[in-house]
Formats: structure tokens, sequence, C-alpha cells
């Protein structure tokens, strides 16, 4: 289900994209998507640390909607809760019941760096302050993550 909805939502941001369509947004659209995204970077950052996977889970659920359907495109950085939610699911999965193959760690560490390098490009955010630190605190989860389980 949920599947099928990010594909729905990005076959229509693709739509958009080629058809040279400017989404153009409100100032009072981009500073309530940008709350929307602060306050969904807590939530997960808050589940990351507890290593909770049911509160991560909650956190991520509607993450795409958050990220997709704001009615503007947040910066590349800003799109990373996807992947932050993605790859911590599966690594909170597979601790779990450790069962992690070699390649699949080797995949998860590959999307954690990448996530990772992605975020730490982050910048200020005129309209949400609070987005730069969410995503600075993300970058040093991440890294830990690696320290732990890529080494």
């Amino acid at each position: 289900m949920m599947l099928g909805v990010l594909r729905s939502m990005m076959r229509m941001a693709a739509i958009l994209v080629l058809a040279g369509s400017p989404v153009l947004a409100s100032a009072a659209d981009k500073a309530a998507g940008w709350r929307n995204w602060a306050d969904r970077g807590e939530r997960i950052v808050a589940a990351i640390g507890a290593v909770n996977p049911g509160q991560l889970d909650g956190a991520c659920d509607g993450v795409t909607g958050t990220v997709i359907g704001q009615g503007f495109q947040f910066p590349y950085w800003g799109q990373q809760l996807i992947g932050v939610c993605r790859v911590y699911r599966s690594l909170f999965s597979h601790l779990k019941d450790n069962s992690t193959t070699r390649s699949a760690k080797k995949s998860e560490c590959k999307e954690l760096k990448q996530v990772r390098g992605n975020l730490a490009k982050a910048t200020d955010v005129a309209e949400e302050p609070r987005a730069l630190p969410v995503a600075q605190e993300l970058v040093v989860l991440i890294e830990a993550m690696q320290d732990v389980y890529c080494t």
C-alpha cells in the first residue's frame, strides 16, 4: 500500500518536472511544510536515539507525504528523511532478529553513507530554524550507527 502511494507521488512529481510546470508555494505553505519537516525529523531523531522500532515506525509513517506533498520541493538534503526511515527500519529489523546477511549489511552501510552525506549538506532554513539542527543531529546519529554497525 505504502509503496503504491510512493510510486504515485513519484510519478506525479516526475510529470510536473518533465512538463516544466513550476510548483509555486506561498510563504505560508513553505513555512508550514518546513515546520512539518522539523516536527517529523525531531520524532525520528527521538526514535533512533531511543533505539525503539515501534516509535520509529510511528515517526516514519507518512514521511513521504511530509517530504513530497507540501506544495514545493525540499532541497535534496531535506528529502533524505525518506532514506533515514528506510535504512533505519531495515537496520532495526535486522538487529532485532539478528538476520543480517553480508549483502544486506553492505547495502545498508552504503545507504547510511549516502544519506549521511546528503544530510551533511544541510543549510539554514529561513522558514524553520529547527531544520538545520535536526539534520545535523541525524548526521551524528548516522555516523554513530556507521561506527558500530559498519566497521
